[in-house]
């Protein structure tokens, strides 16, 4: 993640004006009165004071004084590190329904921005992008050229010929072979994808779900370029499966089980993330 956007947050309009002031000079800043929560787990700071010079955070601590130093008064806001959301279809969304006819830069730009304004800075959209984001739009959000959170991307996911996933997006990958999963992974390798993504699902029973060697193909393929492969399951038996093949990423909750502690020790010791995915885009 760029370190530009690593910075902390208390309210868009005090993180806009922090982060182009030290941007273009080393003003210092403090702010007053501000409750912090550092991501360590520690019991939150409650009023105190933060020293802001050029892109560091220099200090923290009740009443701090700086000669020259651009004050602040935060009135007791809560400022915390920015908030990284690993599973999003971006673009999808629109008024209250999800479709790919959405999928506009208007449409993009305009939930980047509402990411942002809550204070998430990060997204990675999960194997719904489509061409458009691949012509000079996320490159200019990455270089920090257009505003709102930063967006990371799988690319075009891989599905399942006539399965999963049950939508109309006509740009995911939908290998019937071993072979044709790793010629796949080869027309990903332009789109510099931050992760592979494919869908393991039957979507309950309507569908065939991905087989095993195609699995296993786009796994050990997408390794060879130096990609984390992210999985949609369901069943605990697949993600059992998934993790023996070298699977990275779980990017949903397993739901027809509890999870033995065979499996959470095999994801551990292969460190295999986890993302729970607890709630849906608000429509």
């Amino acid at each position: 993640m760029k370190s530009s956007r690593s910075v902390f947050i208390a309210s868009c309009w005090m993180l806009l004006a922090v982060h182009m002031g030290y941007a273009q000079n080393s003003t210092a800043y403090i702010l007053k009165d501000v409750k912090v929560i550092d991501g360590t787990g520690k019991t939150p700071r409650e009023h105190v004071d933060m020293l802001i010079q050029g892109p560091n955070i220099s200090e923290i601590k009740a009443g701090i004084q700086r000669a020259g130093a651009i004050v602040l008064n935060m009135q007791g806001k809560t400022i915390m590190p920015a908030i990284i959301s690993t599973h999003n279809h971006l673009g999808l969304l629109k008024g209250n329904y999800a479709n790919a006819t959405n999928y506009t830069r208007e449409n993009i730009l305009r939930q980047l921005g509402k990411y942002q304004d809550y204070g998430v800075n990060s997204v990675i959209s999960m194997g719904t992008d489509r061409n458009l984001l691949f012509k000079g739009l996320r490159d200019s959000v990455l270089a920090g050229r257009l505003p709102g959170a930063t967006i990371y991307s799988a690319g075009y996911g891989f599905g399942v010929p006539n399965g999963g996933p049950p939508s109309d997006l006509d740009q995911v990958l939908r290998p019937g072979t071993a072979e044709e999963a790793r010629k796949d992974i080869e027309k990903l390798i332009p789109l510099r994808p931050d992760v592979i993504k494919m869908w393991v699902d039957d979507f309950g029973g309507r569908f065939p779900k991905m087989a095993p060697e195609i699995t296993g193909a786009i796994i050990q393929a997408a390794h060879a370029q130096g990609w984390r492969v992210a999985a949609h399951v369901y069943y605990l038996q697949d993600a059992r499966r998934l993790v023996a093949q070298g699977l990275d990423i779980i990017a949903h909750s397993i739901r027809d089980s509890v999870i033995d502690d065979v499996l959470l020790a095999e994801m551990k010791r292969k460190e295999v993330a986890y993302i729970p995915t607890l709630s849906l885009d608000e429509y």
